[in-house]
């Protein structure tokens, strides 16, 4: 017998998502704020899903932990890299009787992903797994550590927000079962503005460590406009054309109405990235996609889907590293302004039908849907 799409509704299972911390702020006090960071649990709650979310300080899984357990925590990475410590603390805390109550837990970092999965395949945390894994493997990762990932990771549902890293985990894991959900952003939030609101500067902005800030400062000619960065990171000595403000997300440092105010403002967005398979700049170019703004992208390998992040169609594309291609792929939008509107067209296009986190929440639940007909039949 197959457990139909009516039969899954009635029975609503419990579904819990597991976050860093920063979201419980954003929930309860900021009026407006973009929700895909909660990867599709603030749809599936509007849908009338039963469905819940824990920061992971709440659940004993965030510093600080027994003091016991942070030297476990700190040397097994040296030999496994997997997060005993926190896996220990969720159990001795009482977050593994909350997490117990669920049908379903969805782990959003990796730390978290890696803790409960320890917990699952050794049979103590009861509800179904999934984990969104963000850039989980890299290239350095020796043999034995990605065969004990094989293992810890066997009972879990893995998914990856990027199909070429979906690829890479399941070629890696030896494993076929690893889905690919599209990472959207909210187009409620990220809309495109309804004045006339274009300044004259460029925009980049960015926190992960693939940001490449030398080589964009290199790539920025003194008669470029003015280039705003919002980085919590360093940026090497820059010129008097540029201009670096301070941001970050989880720290409030500057609001997402401000954020999205920038993006209103740019003439367009460069996203300069270091090499890497990871999906890095995914955020920052489907939000100012979303805005209606043309994106200057590193053509790195970790770029989440070429069906639709294509050079001189939806973004112009650069190879990483090199600012003379990076300062005339500048000049080219500086100077085209037919191509600059087609790019925001035809990047917002895309956001609408394909990337945006309904699409996210949708898929998600279809995933659930399934791995629950599966379970049913057993």
């Amino acid at each position: 017998m197959i457990l139909n799409d009516h039969a899954f509704l009635k029975k609503k299972p419990k579904i819990c998502f597991i976050f860093k911390g920063g979201r419980e702020n954003a929930r309860n006090t900021r009026h407006s704020f973009p929700t895909e960071f909660f990867y599709g649990y603030c749809q599936l709650r509007d849908q009338g899903h039963n469905v819940s979310f824990f920061e992971d300080s709440k659940i004993g899984m965030a510093w600080p932990i027994k003091l016991w357990l942070r030297w476990l925590h700190n040397l097994t990475p040296i030999i496994f890299q997997l997060p005993f410590g926190v896996a220990l603390n969720c159990v001795l805390s009482g977050g593994l009787r909350e997490l117990n109550r669920q049908d379903i837990c969805i782990a959003t970092t990796n730390t978290n992903g890696l803790a409960l999965a320890l917990l699952k395949v050794v049979g103590v945390l009861k509800p179904q797994l999934y984990f969104i894994t963000m850039g989980l493997i890299s290239k350095s990762l020796s043999p034995i550590v990605v065969h004990a990932y094989h293992h810890v990771l066997s009972r879990c549902q893995v998914i990856s927000l990027s199909k070429v890293e979906a690829r890479y985990l399941s070629r890696r894991l030896n494993r076929k079962d690893i889905c690919h959900v599209p990472f959207g952003v909210d187009l409620k939030f990220w809309s495109q503005s309804t004045g006339s609101r274009a300044s004259d500067y460029v925009l980049a902005i960015g926190n992960d460590v693939a940001r490449d800030w030398i080589t964009l400062v290199h790539a920025w000619k003194p008669d470029f406009p003015k280039l705003i960065i919002v980085t919590s990171l360093i940026v090497p000595q820059y010129g008097a054309n540029i201009e670096v403000i301070r941001g970050d997300w989880r720290s409030c440092l500057l609001s997402d109405e401000r954020i999205r105010e920038l993006y209103w403002g740019s003439r367009f967005v460069v996203i300069p990235l270091h090499e890497t398979i990871q999906p890095a700049g995914q955020s920052v170019c489907l939000q100012a996609m979303a805005c209606g703004k043309p994106v200057i992208l590193s053509d790195i390998k970790g770029i989440w889907d070429r069906n639709f992040i294509r050079d001189g169609e939806t973004v112009l594309l650069t190879p990483p590293g090199d600012a003379i291609a990076l300062a005339e792929k500048v000049q080219l939008l500086l100077s085209d302004r037919v191509l600059a509107k087609r790019l925001a067209r035809l990047g917002r296009a895309v956001i609408d039908k394909h990337l945006n986190v309904d699409i996210m929440a949708r898929q998600i639940l279809k995933l659930i849907r399934s791995n629950q007909k599966v379970e049913y039949q057993k």
